[in-house]
């Protein structure tokens, strides 16, 4: 917290300065160093702390073949402390829209700690380690095919392309309304095997997260103007057993709500 505090009064002295270009991001993404990291910032809507009166968990719960636990996206400290604890500047950094309306908290996790207790499996989410990660943690979801097919820039940049016009035409109820999109390809899709391989990437979509603004190359796309193409390296957390935030323990520090610079 003393290091967001500096970095806090560097950006208001001197305006937000990225730690890495986007080389130097591509290099660390390929490196595959970033998610052995010691602590990892996860970036959550205060409401997310509790579920029905009972302490909440890092993620939404997921079988996987290895095990039940939370799935969640994140980074790491290292990558997130150039934007402080201003969760404007996080969000556009990570490529997500900022909601005003939203109490934020950073969830700090001490993987050493956490991993002891929820085995948690941690990866770069690229093209090829989403694609094995689905083959072998959920053989009875995708076939070989299925993912050699989706897992590729160009399927990308056609899933996105439609499930951002679907969200565009109204028809979805928000991000995650994928029942509305499937309508939607269904009804603009006239290549039925084209319709098949959609359905399977808005499963995969809810099943792992990587939604239409996934890159495929284990980076974010930064939405801060004048800053380059990419935010962070980002990671994909598997639990292999379901912990709360209250058993975590010292095992994470949750923030106070986080406020923007200038409040």
């Amino acid at each position: 917290m003393k290091r967001l505090a500096l970095a806090r009064e560097s950006i208001t002295k001197h305006g937000y300065r990225p730690s890495y270009n986007d080389d130097e991001l591509l290099e660390l993404a390929q490196s595959g160093s970033v998610p052995k990291e010691r602590f990892h910032v996860r970036i959550m809507d205060e409401n997310y702390l509790e579920y029905k009166g009972k302490p909440g968990n890092l993620g939404q719960a997921f079988k996987t073949k290895s095990g039940y636990g939370a799935k969640y996206w994140s980074t790491t400290f290292d990558q997130l402390e150039d934007a402080d604890s201003d969760p404007r500047l996080i969000n556009l950094k990570l490529g997500l829209d900022y909601d005003p309306e939203v109490n934020y908290v950073m969830v700090i996790v001490d993987t050493d700690k956490a991993k002891a207790l929820a085995d948690t499996h941690s990866l770069i989410p690229t093209f090829k380690k989403l694609g094995d990660f689905s083959l072998n943690e959920l053989p009875d979801s995708y076939t070989p095919d299925e993912i050699a097919k989706m897992m590729t820039p160009e399927f990308q940049e056609t899933y996105a392309k439609y499930y951002q016009d679907a969200l565009d035409s109204g028809v979805m109820d928000g991000d995650s309304d994928t029942e509305h999109a499937l309508d939607y390809f269904s009804e603009n899709i006239d290549d039925k095997a084209m319709q098949e391989l959609m359905r399977q990437r808005l499963k995969m979509q809810k099943h792992l997260g990587n939604n239409q603004h996934f890159l495929g190359n284990g980076l974010t796309k930064t939405l801060l103007p004048n800053n380059g193409s990419y935010g962070a390296v980002e990671t994909l957390n598997i639990e292999r057993k379901l912990v709360n935030l209250e058993q975590f323990g010292d095992a994470i520090n949750i923030s106070d709500i986080l406020e923007p610079i200038g409040n």
